[in-house]
């Protein structure tokens, strides 16, 4: 990148109030026979609007060393106004973690300025002020520069007692930091590892081995940093267990660590421990729970737009799972729009289809049809997500009395399925759908027949303990297949049937957590 393009960049990031502390900045280097525009000026305007014609034009006006120090000279005044209290202390830009580092390292270079002046008592005031901020966020590497400089100033002043006190406290937070160092670097290098290869099994087992000197070092050091990287491995480690309720009590210490101690206190970072306890309870099947936490989740974490698509998602999965498919539907049109100017957009099917689940339960099979016209992009995914579709796809055109049409797209299906088998494993679950399901055609769609006969399929598909087939509530599989046949096959509502699940796995998790 060009420093140009850099400069350009910075810019476009600014907002309207920064923009303006930046443009009165520059005024203030006019001088009084400025009749004209000033260079500076000149150039951020042109950069602000986006003038490629007239930067070109611009440019040519100066040689090329010259154009090059005019950008390096705007590009210097840019930072200057950034590091501005006005600027810093926008609440609407940088948390207050952010805000306080910042006014940290800027009182660090206040005394730099001070000692420089022989104000040497000035110089320690502050440092003794800004001391005890940097230790209440657990600014480690800012708290020792300070107190390395506040004992090099008490030496020049002899005061001995004063000096001796700081060694201990040095001492202990130079163990501190390097504790919270090495759980800083562990916690990198797992969550990098995790995320090239999510399916390593190696690598649970590592966090696992992993897990007791993390503990170790949040104990020791009693940092709330250390106890984030600690808690976070630790939820990382029970979802992919599948300790669901130890998951959620690891989430509840985590926010109450973050709700004690501002270092942790980020908007953003309490917006992820909301969001992965709404996972929690979606899991436990708290699915008020799991709404709440959602809500908050996205109120608090408002500037970074996945987060907020994830939440948004949970916020669906917790009203479609309550029954309030209505309302479910809304929030995914909602969020299928947004995408809807980039129709390869995996986002955009994967709504769609979220929304041909909700239309389907509402019983407004036309729309499910329209949905799932639009969902070709998650079909690429062949042993998953294209499965899925097809499966409700199949439930819709029975749901609609066209079992011609039906009979054919199960068809398609086997045939979709074996091919897929020879290049990629499927999941035995959607082989144990397909054969209920020829099954039903040669039954002319005779449910209760099927039902009756057929009930070694259903135990394995409601099984809860075999993980080749067993139903997953965060699956594409929003609409729990032998469910939705048993309420056909005895005439009770899917509502009621998948509730009373749902309430049966409710009581055994009490019970766990009574146990």
């Amino acid at each position: 990148m060009t420093k140009l393009k850099e400069l350009s960049s910075i810019i476009a990031s600014l907002n309207e109030d920064e923009v303006k502390t930046l443009q009165r900045y520059l005024h203030c280097f006019d001088t009084i026979n400025d009749n004209h525009e000033p260079k500076s000026e000149r150039l951020l305007n042109l950069l602000i609007h986006d003038n490629q014609m007239e930067l070109k034009l611009f440019e040519k006006k100066f040689t090329k060393q010259a154009f090059s120090m005019l950008i390096m000279r705007l590009h210097e005044k840019v930072m200057d106004t950034l590091t501005f209290d006005i600027n810093i202390k926008r609440i609407d830009v940088y948390s207050d973690l952010t805000v306080a580092r910042l006014s940290v390292r800027k009182k660090i270079n206040y005394v730099q300025v001070l000692m420089a002046k022989n104000q040497i008592l000035e110089a320690i005031n502050l440092h003794t002020k800004t001391l005890q901020t940097a230790k209440e966020y657990e600014f480690f590497d800012e708290a020792l520069t300070i107190m390395y400089e506040l004992q090099n100033l008490y030496a020049v002043l002899s005061k001995k007692v004063e000096f001796d006190a700081l060694d201990s406290e040095i001492e202990k937070y130079e163990d501190i930091r390097t504790q919270v160092k090495s759980a800083f670097r562990i916690y990198n290098r797992i969550t990098m590892e995790m995320g090239m290869a999510p399916e390593d099994s190696k690598l649970l087992e590592n966090l696992e081995n992993t897990l007791p000197k993390l503990r170790s070092f949040y104990q020791n050091s009693n940092s709330a940093q250390a106890g984030w990287f600690y808690y976070r491995l630790l939820i990382e480690f029970h979802q992919a267990k599948q300790n669901y309720a130890q998951g959620y009590s690891a989430c509840l210490k985590l926010l109450k660590l973050q709700q004690e101690n501002p270092s942790i206190r980020s908007e953003v970072y309490m917006g992820i421990t909301y969001k992965l306890m709404s996972k929690f309870s979606m899991f436990l099947y708290q699915f008020d729970d799991a709404l709440l936490a959602s809500l908050k989740s996205q109120n608090l974490d408002k500037r970074l737009k996945r987060n907020q698509d994830l939440s948004k998602e949970t916020e669906f999965f917790a009203n479609f799972f309550k029954g309030d498919f209505a309302e479910a539907r809304f929030i995914m049109q909602d969020l299928a729009e947004r995408y809807e100017n980039d129709e390869n957009s995996f986002n955009y099917s994967k709504f769609n289809y979220y929304a041909a689940c909700c239309s389907l339960l509402e019983g407004n099979t036309r729309e499910v049809a329209n949905r799932l016209n639009e969902t070709k992009e998650i079909e690429k995914d062949k042993d998953g997500w294209n499965i899925a579709v097809r499966i409700l796809s199949i439930i819709n055109q029975i749901e609609g009395e066209d079992f011609d049409l039906a009979d054919s797209r199960i068809e398609s299906m086997r045939k979709h399925i074996e091919r897929t088998l020879k290049e990629k494993e499927i999941r035995p679950r959607f082989v144990t759908i397909l054969r209920i399901l020829r099954d039903l055609v040669n039954s002319s769609f005779d449910f209760e027949q099927i039902w009756l006969t057929r009930q070694s399929y259903f135990e394995q598909l409601s099984s809860e303990t075999e993980e080749s087939q067993r139903w997953k509530i965060l699956s594409p599989e929003l609409i729990r297949f032998e469910v939705w046949f048993e309420s056909k096959a005895t005439g009770i509502s899917y509502n009621k049937l998948l509730n009373a699940k749902f309430e049966g796995k409710r009581l055994e998790t009490e019970l766990l957590k009574a146990v």
